[in-house]
């Protein structure tokens, strides 16, 4: 009898092998140490950046690799070097990669292994769209906590592409969300970029205060 191997062991491997045994001699065929299965985890995002693991089969000697990420296309959009040390079954590996880059990311794999494990299909759950944030108020830099968009970048901060500037600049570097708080009346070329911009499928969403009370625009619900 003949097993060919693939080195993993769901705990019953020894027992298959006893069973095999009994049937008659038996020869188990598996990769050589350093070659042996490797999967490749769900990543977790920190903050620009997508943290992976990748995960062999057993222990072995060092093991170095390639991470890379490819659009839907099939388009290489980056790679980063990996290492598993002697003795140890996992490695994490940060592939960090500009916004547009990360956004336009369908897929990662380990270079080289042809596997369903080394594969990881990537969805709206690890993009980062960007969101302009304009705010009405004059605040003290020295007092962040009086801010009205201190609670909105820390609640917003860890899932999107934050941008700070004026709406004609923010808008053209191509926007996904543009959120103003407390900004009184839109006018001039800024309302034309907005108007324009909303009219396109851009979200705008509006924070009311003082300004806005006192003068509005056709820019709000």
């Amino acid at each position: 009898l003949i097993w060919l191997s693939d080195g993993l062991d769901d705990g019953n491997a020894l027992a298959f092998a006893k069973g095999l045994s009994a049937l008659g001699q038996l020869t188990v065929y598996r990769q050589q140490p350093g070659a042996g299965s490797l999967a490749l985890t769900v990543p977790e995002a920190q903050a620009g950046a997508l943290k992976f693991g990748v995960v062999r089969a057993a222990k072995s000697d060092d093991l170095k690799g390639q991470l890379r990420a490819f659009s839907a296309e099939g388009r290489m959009l980056g790679e980063v070097p990996f290492a598993i040390p002697s003795g140890q079954t996992r490695a994490a590996v940060t592939l960090d990669l500009p916004a547009d880059l990360r956004n336009a990311m369908a897929r990662a794999e380990i270079a080289d292994h042809v596997s369903a494990g080394t594969v990881v299909l990537l969805d709206e759950r690890w993009r980062r769209r960007p969101v302009g944030l304009i705010s009405g108020q004059s605040v003290d830099t020295a007092q962040p906590l009086l801010s009205d968009l201190y609670y909105i970048d820390r609640a917003l901060g860890p899932y999107a592409d934050l941008r700070r500037g004026k709406i004609q600049e923010l808008i053209a570097d191509g926007l996904s969300v543009l959120i103003l708080t407390d900004v009184g009346q839109i006018v001039g070329e800024d309302m034309k970029a907005v108007a324009a911009w909303v009219a396109q499928g851009g979200i705008l969403v509006r924070f009311s205060g003082p300004k806005m009370a006192a003068q509005a625009d056709d820019q709000i619900p």
